[in-house]
């Protein structure tokens, strides 16, 4: 997949940590940490060589490693750092407030574990593939707003732990007014996000989300 969309190169740097991360708590020897990452390092690196070979001999590898990487390089240095965190001051901005009880729960996830000890045992992975995720994002400073998909694995954990984590703190009657609530307010924030596209034409929301792109 990293061939295709270089970002996904991340998530085989994210392998090569859970990894070390599972030998570590284990017990594991250096020599058998190395071993397991060099194992995944083979195996991810197996299908792009064979891909290489099939390209070369087809005549077009001069074609596919300039799109990929040459051109690849060029474009993630176009943006400078200040305009990068004001791209994602803005456009992370915008997405918060699309949904922000969604992504208020989602925060609350990523500490749940201080006060829910059946989600310690995980943290690490959650925590490992959010700043992964997020590095993935962070490629070239651009912010686009399809860019931040990547998070929405690591987000949709952290909701599932936040929920967890409020089912555990509460007890009794509590509980069930605290789950009525909570569904109400999602379906409202829901409908509130969604209000342009359950009041409009397919033709008029097409408009108001992409313009005059690609068509006039």
């Amino acid at each position: 997949g990293y061939t295709i969309k270089q970002h996904g190169a991340v998530f085989v740097l994210f392998s090569f940590f859970m990894a070390a991360l599972y030998n570590l708590r284990n017990g594991s020897d250096l020599k058998r940490t190395a071993r397991d990452i060099s194992v995944l390092a083979l195996g991810a690196i197996t299908p792009f060589m064979a891909m290489c070979g099939a390209l070369y001999l087809a005549g077009v590898f001069d074609g596919f490693w300039f799109w990929t990487f040459a051109y690849a390089r060029e474009y993630v240095s176009v943006v400078p750092l200040t305009a990068g965190l004001r791209a994602l001051k803005a456009e992370g901005g915008r997405i918060f407030l699309s949904a922000p009880l969604i992504w208020a729960l989602c925060l609350i996830g990523t500490i749940a574990p201080v006060w829910d000890r059946g989600l310690r045992q995980g943290w690490p992975f959650l925590l490992g593939l959010l700043a992964f995720s997020a590095l993935a994002v962070l490629q070239g400073f651009f912010f686009r707003p399809h860019y931040f998909i990547y998070l929405l694995p690591p987000a949709s954990l952290f909701f599932g732990a936040a929920i967890r984590s409020l089912n555990a703190f509460l007890v009794g009657d509590k509980r069930s007014v605290a789950k009525a609530g909570l569904v109400v307010a999602l379906a409202a924030c829901f409908l509130f996000s969604q209000r342009t596209a359950l009041a409009s034409t397919p033709e008029a929301l097409s408009r108001s989300m992409y313009g005059y792109n690609p068509f006039p």
